[in-house]
C-alpha cells in the first residue's frame, strides 16, 4: 500500500485476527469484546446468574420494600421483604423473566419524575460519531437519576440485590441512570445493535428493562 499502517498496528491486527479465529474454533462462538494492545480482556469479574436451561428459575430476596403512596418511608414503603424470582428464558443470549419487581405505585412515581423530563430521542454515543437525531429513532426519552427520589433510591437499592452487586457500583460511571422511553403509535427504534467494542476495556454487561 502507498500509506502502510504503521507496523506495531499491523502486527496488533494480526494477532488479534488469529485469536478471534481460534476463540470461534475452540468455543464456536465469536469473540464480541475489548481486544487490546495486551490481548483479549480477562473474564467478568462481577457476579452474573446462571442459565444453563429454558425455564430454569432463581429465587431470592430483597429488604428493601415496596412503596404504595406518597409519603414518608415510615408510612409508605413496606417493611415485608420481596421476594424475587428470574425465570431463564433465553440462553444466548442470557435473558430472565423478572416479575412483579416494581409495584404500581413505583411505576407511577417513575412515570411522575420522568414526564417533565421528555425530550427527542438521540442515537449514538462520543465514540460512534456524537450524539445526534435519527430518523430510526422517533420516540421520546428521559433519564432519571438514582437521587431523583426516595422511591428511586429503592429501586436501585432492590436492583442491586437482585442483580447480586455493591449498591455503591450502581452509581457514577458504573451504571447509567435509568431511561424512560415513551412511544405514541407509529414511533420505532429500528433494529440495531445497543452493544459494541469501543476502545476501553469497561463495557455494558447487563440490562435491566422494567
Amino acid at each position: 500500500p502507498r500509506f502502510p499502517a504503521p507496523r506495531d498496528l499491523r502486527e496488533r491486527t494480526e494477532r488479534e485476527l488469529s485469536f478471534q479465529a481460534e476463540y470461534f474454533n475452540r468455543t464456536g462462538i465469536h469473540w464480541r469484546h475489548y481486544y487490546g494492545p495486551a490481548g483479549p480482556r480477562a473474564p467478568p469479574t462481577l457476579f452474573m446468574w446462571p442459565a444453563d436451561e429454558i425455564g430454569e428459575v432463581h429465587s431470592l430476596v430483597s429488604n428493601e420494600g415496596k412503596w404504595v403512596c406518597d409519603g414518608p418511608a415510615e408510612e409508605c414503603q413496606s417493611q415485608e421483604s420481596v421476594p424475587i424470582e428470574l425465570e431463564v428464558v433465553s440462553l444466548q443470549p442470557r435473558a430472565f423473566i423478572i416479575p412483579n419487581f416494581l409495584s404500581d405505585f413505583e411505576v407511577e412515581e417513575i412515570i411522575r419524575i420522568a414526564i417533565p423530563l421528555q425530550g427527542g430521542s438521540q442515537v449514538g454515543n462520543a465514540d460512534g460519531g456524537g450524539v445526534r437525531k435519527s430518523e430510526t429513532r422517533t420516540s421520546k426519552n428521559s433519564w432519571i437519576k438514582r437521587s431523583a427520589s426516595p422511591v428511586m433510591e429503592s429501586i436501585s437499592l432492590r436492583a442491586a440485590d437482585l442483580l447480586q452487586l455493591d449498591e455503591k457500583l450502581l452509581t457514577n460511571r458504573n451504571a447509567e441512570d435509568m431511561q424512560v422511553v415513551h412511544y405514541l403509535r407509529d414511533q420505532k427504534y429500528d433494529s440495531h445493535h445497543d452493544w459494541g467494542v469501543s476502545g476501553y476495556p469497561e463495557s455494558r454487561f447487563i440490562t435491566l428493562l422494567f
